[in-house]
């Protein structure tokens, strides 16, 4: 079983199983196999552009769950990487894929299975993410997951870490873009003043706001348009 699942024989595993892809899907960007050899995923792929592969329990990960679940999992933990460009250039390739999806229909099973089967061997990449969710993250099933434990995980985390990537107010909700240059911050803004039109709050009525957050809802209704504001956050 080692000589059958050796990492030389899923290196040419993988590259006959892209070479096949390529001859059908002829997409301009490359795969970069984890021992660095390059794979064209068609002939005109010139571009700069290319996806690299960590290792084998990439494909095995893969292999034993297709999904874009499982696609997305595997680049957040940087198992997957995308070179000459960032991931919206990389879902946009993706989409581009998906146009051809019906000529993956042409693959030789038999050239899939012969190559994909020592994977199956193969164990996931291992993490070095530090803060990990031990149990079920993706909360699948819902009798798996502590809700608790789950929260805490997500919430229980510096406001250092947040204030890196939300507004100054710390909103963690989809923000409201009026135009493609409007700032996060104000994006925010207008997706508060939304709600408060929505709502259609009056001065004096009472506003309670379950999974506040930092309470960016309950302080914009109060300030603007005067109502008696109470928030309660997840991990009270």
């Amino acid at each position: 079983m080692l000589a059958v699942c050796s990492d030389e024989r899923l290196i040419k595993g993988a590259r006959v199983i892209f070479e096949h892809v390529a001859q059908l899907l002829d997409a301009r960007v490359s795969v970069q196999l984890w021992d660095g050899s390059m794979i064209p995923l068609g002939r005109d792929a010139d571009s700069p552009f290319y996806i690299s592969i960590r290792g084998p329990g990439v494909i095995a990960s893969l292999l034993r769950r297709p999904s874009f679940e499982t696609l997305m999992r595997l680049y957040s933990l940087g198992h997957i990487d995308v070179n000459g460009g960032d991931i919206i250039s990389f879902m946009e390739v993706v989409r581009k894929m998906g146009r051809h999806r019906q000529k993956l229909g042409g693959l030789n099973k038999s050239v899939l299975l012969r190559q994909l089967w020592p994977f199956l061997f193969v164990a996931a990449e291992k993490s070095d993410i530090e803060h990990e969710y031990s149990d079920d993250a993706i909360g699948r099933i819902e009798s798996r997951r502590s809700n608790k434990d789950y929260v805490q995980f997500h919430y229980d985390i510096s406001n250092e870490f947040y204030a890196l990537f939300l507004d100054p107010e710390m909103l963690y909700t989809c923000a409201y873009f009026s135009t493609p240059e409007t700032s996060l911050a104000e994006a925010q803004r207008d997706k508060l003043e939304m709600i408060c039109r929505k709502l259609r709050l009056k001065e004096g009525e009472k506003l309670l706001d379950i999974g506040c957050g930092w309470g960016g809802l309950i302080c914009h209704a109060a300030q603007h348009y005067g109502v008696q504001a109470t928030a309660v956050p997840l991990n009270a």
